[in-house]
């Protein structure tokens, strides 16, 4: 790869023999560390490096490097973020697909982070794209296709459960019972759901079996003597468990470009420009049906029915028809929206009636450098500099609507369950009026320049790099924007590359 840059000085050298390295590098025979390549039995401790490109050979993975490591959970030795780079540049990783990565570098030892200074103290990631070559055109397309099962839901208890165990816990204080004998086996027997609901988040009448995500991307790479390209235009829709109201409509979609472009300008200097572009849209509900899941009780003193079936509302009592005609949400033509005057808005009266929101995620990157042979003017000498500007921005659009919510006040007439009173809480308001919220920018502007100097004298090899690097983040909203210059030098000398000084 020609894409390195350089950071910060740290002096202090290290002997070691060349025994001890890192165990989990790929089998490749370059190796992407800090500003530069490196065989791999030239490698120090603390690195370990994955070739991707072969892995997904074997096995197709996501975009999650938690997929690529085993034990990785997004930090390094479990002290924060680690700084991530892609091709030398910090940038966000979230939207990287698998199969535009040729390399990821993990370096955790002091001295291979040491020229990232402050910034590398927690570790340091370095993704590497892929590039083009020069034998060939070559065209790749993969389709992919997951089935995420889920393999355990909590266990909470029943509202029969629940209400024993309450009226015990009432008892050890000297209370007296809330919930009599005959409630409780109304709930345990399950004779009418709707009078006596046991609410279940994980049901299968909310949640599916599975959900499914489908991948398809088409890679182009080639070139020839002067040039060589990467291409990759890969898409992504996955789903989502929640099976009614809006949340069987959640998803998400991604959709990515990325071009690499080397050139070989003459026999002294070659260049590289490279350009991606993100377009990413999230589709989720209005309600919190997940977190509600965590602290909502199966029932209550006053339970909370999801739904009230218009079969089971008297249909002689005239306020009541008027309430049903005058509401806005009748679901699937048989249902009210259930609620308490403690939950009038509640998760599933907000699955179907509250609306829905899409985070819209823009990004493009693009970055551009030389590479200078400085041969004639001292064997084993060159020029790098690389410059880099990122942009993201990102919003959220939503429908919010309002709805009423009805308590049922249950009666038997004739010998059957019936509904003989609704209270209502709220009003209807279907808005149709769509809101931008939480908007977002994020620039990223990057510059580095480095002499490299690397021969081999014998047995004795040297390698020094000269360097000056500098980005600034802004972030909308931000005051002060985030800004890092820094100068280093790197030497290294190695006897047979067997013995290793660094300084």
């Amino acid at each position: 790869m020609n894409k390195r840059i350089k950071y910060i000085v740290l002096v202090g050298i290290i002997m070691i023999p060349a025994g001890i390295r890192a165990q989990n590098i790929a089998d490749t025979a370059k190796v992407n560390i800090a500003f530069r390549q490196v065989c791999k039995k030239d490698l120090m401790g603390g690195i370990s490096a994955i070739n991707i490109e072969d892995l997904n050979k074997k096995s197709f993975g996501s975009n999650d490097l938690q997929a690529f490591v085993g034990g990785y959970d997004g930090e390094l030795w479990n002290q924060g973020d680690a700084l991530i780079l892609v091709d030398g540049v910090p940038r966000d990783n979230s939207y990287l697909p698998a199969d535009e990565i040729e390399q990821i570098t993990f370096m955790k030892a002091a001295s291979a982070v040491a020229l990232y200074g402050s910034r590398g103290a927690k570790g340091v990631i370095l993704v590497t794209t892929k590039r083009g070559h020069t034998d060939g055109l070559q065209v790749n397309v993969r389709g992919n296709a997951d089935t995420f099962v889920p393999k355990y839901y909590p266990k909470y208890l029943g509202a029969a459960q629940y209400m024993t165990l309450y009226n015990e816990a009432l008892a050890n204080d000297g209370k007296n019972p809330v919930y009599s004998d005959e409630n409780i086996y109304n709930y345990a027997s399950g004779r009418d759901p709707y009078r006596y609901p046991d609410i279940n988040f994980f049901s299968k009448d909310y949640l599916k079996k599975s959900y499914q995500s489908y991948d398809a991307d088409a890679e182009f790479s080639g070139g020839g003597q002067f040039a060589h390209f990467y291409t990759n235009i890969g898409f992504n829709s996955t789903g989502d468990l929640i099976k009614f109201g809006e949340g069987k409509h959640n998803n998400t979609n991604l959709l990515n470009i990325r071009g690499n472009v080397d050139l070989r300008l003459n026999d002294m200097l070659t260049a590289w420009v490279d350009a991606n572009v993100i377009f990413h849209n999230a589709k989720t509900d209005n309600s919190d049906f997940w977190s509600s899941s965590a602290t909502l009780c199966p029932t209550s003193q006053y339970p909370l029915t999801p739904l009230i079936p218009l079969a089971s509302i008297n249909p002689d009592i005239a306020t009541m028809q008027d309430l049903i005609s005058n509401s806005d949400y009748i679901i699937d033509g048989k249902y009210l929206l259930g609620g308490t005057q403690s939950y009038q808005t509640n998760p599933f009266a907000s699955m179907y009636a509250a609306g829905y929101s899409t985070t819209t995620t823009r990004q493009m990157q693009f970055d551009a450098g030389i590479n200078m042979d400085l041969n004639k003017v001292l064997h084993g000498l060159s020029f790098k500099s690389q410059f880099a500007v990122d942009y993201t921005t990102s919003y959220i659009t939503s429908i919010n609507n309002d709805y009423a919510s009805y308590e049922a006040k249950w009666g038997n007439v004739n010998g059957k369950d019936e509904i003989i009173g609704l209270t209502k809480y709220g009003t209807d308001k279907r808005t149709g009026i769509q809101n931008i919220s939480a908007s977002a920018d994020t620039q990223t502007i990057f510059f580095s320049g480095q002499f490299d100097y690397n021969r081999q004298f014998g047995l004795h090899g040297i390698q020094a790099t000269l360097l000056a690097h500098g980005y600034q983040i802004n972030k909308s909203g931000n005051y002060h924007n985030t800004s890092n210059a820094n100068l280093g030098l790197d030497i290294n000398y190695n006897f047979a590359q067997k013995y290793y000084v660094e300084y």
